[in-house]
């Protein structure tokens, strides 16, 4: 169902069929109560209906074999990332599990490594990038998570968490700076109101996380166009740039190391999946310790990796299918819905209301 009305649609659907019983036993006996259970039963059924139908008419995923993909899962804990004695060792693991191709070749290949991988300062490091990407093919690219770190007047600097694509010479082809920063841990809400006290008595002036442009579509010679997304932005519905903007995949990259052994990770993988189906669109997942997938456009995993399991995924790239109901217009319907269901009772109340006085 989200394929045509979004997670906030299905939401309000899942609403109605635990409020309709309710209304069912409240009129019992009467024509409301039969009308009402036709209309859960309507509900339950095409839900149910239509989601069976789309999966049975759907083609066996079909994948561009141009286009050679490696999800690295590196399953580095966060005691891990603090307590190591250096970058390389950590550096190290990423390029040994690169180095897996699985037999997959391609006249491209991408290769996937979670979010903060590396640490950038003024968009360089103590790590040479030419030498994490000097065993690849010429068409090769990685596209790996950062932090970049550009100092500004003043003693202060701005700091983004990054996805950036490597080309096999070491140089940076195109990034992406992360928007929908977590509050509390990478932004601080209502920074402008009363962010200069907090951040001097709460955080001891903690640098937070400086927030991107907004959405974007990367291209890349070569390979089609992909949205990145980082982390928390994949728990967002309509993020995702649609229209003449839409691409033809999304990677998406997170750490899903602070709370492994909750359901976060998993919680959050289930949220990945449904912007598949939301879209259209494949998902290239590269979580570190939480769940790292390959996700057909209907949400499918078809290949994953799960928590506590190091490894590569190798495969090559679904293609995407045409765009959804929902790609195409958004909540615009079901807030147009929402909007009849309120205008409608709000002129029924008034219309009786104003009988009820004239009679009396």
């Amino acid at each position: 169902m989200t394929s045509l009305v979004g997670i906030y649609g299905l939401t309000y659907f899942f609403l109605a069929v635990a409020i309709l019983p309710i209304l069912i036993w409240k009129t019992k006996g009467t024509v409301t109560s039969i009308i009402t259970s036709f209309l859960l039963i309507f509900i339950l059924a095409g839900t149910f209906l239509f989601g069976y139908l789309r999966i049975q008419s759907a083609p066996a995923h079909e994948e561009n074999k141009a286009i050679a993909i490696q999800i690295i899962h590196p399953d580095i804990s966060q005691i891990e990332k603090l307590e190591s004695h250096s970058e390389e060792d950590l550096i190290q693991k990423y390029i040994r599990l690169t180095q897996d191709t699985g037999g997959i070749t391609a006249p491209q290949t991408i290769s996937i490594w979670p979010e903060n991988s590396l640490s950038l300062y003024q968009n360089r490091s103590h790590i040479p990038l030419r030498s994490l990407t000097k065993n690849l093919p010429d068409k090769s690219y990685i596209l790996m998570g950062a932090e970049r770190i550009f100092p500004k007047a003043g003693g202060k600097a701005n700091s983004f968490n990054s996805l950036i694509a490597l080309n096999h010479n070491g140089n940076i082809i195109a990034d992406y700076n992360k928007h929908i920063l977590v509050p509390w841990g990478e932004s601080l809400p209502y920074e402008s109101i009363f962010g200069q006290n907090l951040s001097k008595t709460i955080f001891k002036n903690k640098q937070f996380t400086t927030a991107g442009d907004g959405a974007d579509v990367l291209k890349i010679a070569g390979i089609p166009s992909f949205a990145p997304q980082i982390c928390y932005e994949t728990a967002y519905s309509g993020y995702t740039p649609h229209g003449t903007e839409r691409p033809e995949f999304i990677v998406a990259v997170s750490n899903d190391n602070w709370a492994e052994y909750t359901t976060q990770p998993h919680q959050a993988f289930v949220q990945t999946q449904v912007r598949a189906i939301e879209e259209g669109l494949p998902i290239l997942r590269s979580a570190n310790k939480g769940i790292s997938a390959i996700i057909d456009p209907y949400g499918r995993p078809l290949q994953q990796l799960g928590t506590d399991i190091a490894g590569t995924i190798n495969g090559y790239l679904p293609n995407a299918i045409p765009q959804t109901f929902y790609a195409q217009y958004r909540d615009k319907p079901f807030l147009i819905f929402m909007g009849i269901l309120t205008v409608i009772p709000t002129f029924a109340i008034a219309y009786r209301s104003k009988r009820t006085k004239s009679e009396l």
